[in-house]
């Protein structure tokens, strides 16, 4: 069976990615791309 080659990605651990990204706002810092949603709207 071939391999994956996702499988084998270069990770960090979940308290590393939490402490990145743990938050909302830590999240849209790191992601200028995501558009924040005004309250209240879908």
């Amino acid at each position: 069976m071939a391999r994956n080659p996702v499988q084998f990605q270069k990770s960090i651990s979940l308290s590393e990615f939490l402490a990145l990204y743990g938050t909302e706002d830590q999240c849209f810092d790191a992601s200028p791309t995501l558009v924040r949603r005004q309250p209240g709207t879908l």
